[in-house]
């Protein structure tokens, strides 16, 4: 396992972090705006699944 895969399996586990926290920030909280919420954690969310997938593809294409 490189470093690359390595990196993207770290961010993969942020982004499911950053999914739970606004879940759960979601139920806990009644003074954040949801709207707000929602859409921060899926944009934070997105991009670090993507990174993490291309650091995976980049991995995997110089295994080859």
């Amino acid at each position: 396992m490189n470093i690359k895969e390595k990196a993207g399996d770290f961010i993969l586990d942020i982004a499911k972090l950053i999914f739970g926290g606004v879940i759960l920030a979601s139920i806990v909280s009644e003074d954040i705006d949801k709207t707000w919420l929602y859409t921060s954690g899926a944009v934070v969310f997105t991009l670090c699944f993507c990174v993490s997938f291309m650091l995976y593809k980049i991995s995997r294409k110089e295994d080859d």
